[in-house]
C-alpha cells in the first residue's frame, strides 16, 4: 500500500464494499488505495510482486495453497466486499528467559551462579536479545547450548560421584 493510503490509518478493523468505502471507514486517501490496488494486480496476476518480493522464493512458498497458480501465497485484490485489519510490527514471543551465564547456569541479579540450576531454549535469555527472528531461530541455540548443559551436567555429576546410566 502506498504510504499516500497508510498514512492516517489508525482503526483496527473496517469492511467495504468498495475500495472506496474501505478507504473511508479506515480514514485513508480512497485515491491512493485505489492506486496500490491498481499497480499491484497486474504483477500479482503473474505471480509477482516488484514492490516487496512476497511470493518470490520457495521458502515464501511454505506455508500458501500450492494448489494455486502460479503462486501459493499471491494473488490479486479481486472484488469486494473487502477487509483490512490494523497490523503492526509485534514479536512472537519474548525468549527474554532468565539470566544464565556461559555455562547455561542460571544467575543472581548480581551475576553469580545458582549450583546445579541450568536453563536453555526459551527458558534462557535468548542469543537475539528476546527478540524472534525468524521460523526456528530459537531451535539452532537451543540445541547447542543444549547439548553444552548436558556435558556439564555429565560432569557435575560425575564430580558428585553419581553413577553414569547404562547407554547414556
Amino acid at each position: 500500500m502506498s504510504s499516500r493510503s497508510c498514512a492516517a490509518a489508525d482503526r483496527r478493523s473496517a469492511t467495504g464494499d468498495t475500495l472506496a468505502e474501505l478507504a473511508g471507514k479506515l480514514g485513508i486517501d480512497a485515491a491512493g488505495l485505489k492506486e496500490t490496488v491498481a499497480e499491484f494486480n497486474p504483477a500479482a496476476e503473474r505471480g509477482e510482486d516488484p514492490a516487496y518480493g512476497r511470493g518470490s522464493t520457495l521458502y515464501n512458498h511454505f506455508r500458501g495453497d500450492m494448489e494455486h497458480k502460479p503462486t501459493p501465497n499471491l494473488a490479486p485484490v479481486g472484488n469486494g466486499p473487502y477487509y483490512a485489519a490494523k497490523i503492526q510490527m509485534g514479536d512472537l514471543g519474548s525468549f527474554a528467559g532468565i539470566g544464565v551465564n556461559e555455562r547455561s547456569e542460571v544467575t543472581t541479579e548480581e551475576g553469580t551462579a545458582i549450583p546445579g540450576l541450568i536453563a536453555v531454549g526459551a527458558a534462557a535469555v535468548g542469543v537475539f536479545g528476546g527478540g524472534y527472528p525468524e521460523y526456528g531461530s530459537h531451535i539452532g541455540p537451543a540445541l547447542v547450548f543444549g547439548c553444552r548443559a548436558g556435558r556439564d551436567i555429565t560432569k557435575l555429576a560425575a564430580d558428585r560421584g553419581v553413577p553414569r546410566v547404562a547407554g547414556v
